[in-house]
């Protein structure tokens, strides 16, 4: 599934159906991007989050989970793009 999005404040991913969902956003500032809980999609499921702007995307994985350890991965170049996958735990960049 893709979404295409242009959002004017913070973003928040509900979805997790299939076994992966691609984010194209525009974001017309900075804004942060918050994720489900790790543990309520499967394991291997995966998230492409692509930054269209010149605006920060701040990758925010919900609670104390991470990111390859990291509390938040920000896109900060346009065009630039991450695909993470989650073990129930936390998220991990691939």
């Amino acid at each position: 599934r893709v979404t295409k999005a242009s959002p004017s404040g913070n973003y928040t991913i509900s979805t997790h159906a299939g076994i992966e969902e691609i984010y194209i956003l525009t974001p017309s500032t900075d804004i942060s991007v918050n994720l489900p809980a790790a543990a309520d999609c499967a394991s291997g499921y995966k998230y492409n989050i692509k930054n269209m702007s010149t605006n920060t995307l701040t990758i925010d994985p919900n609670s104390t989970e991470t990111i390859d350890g990291s509390t938040t991965f920000a896109l900060n170049v346009q065009y630039q793009s991450i695909t993470i996958v989650t073990d129930g735990s936390n998220w991990f960049i691939i």
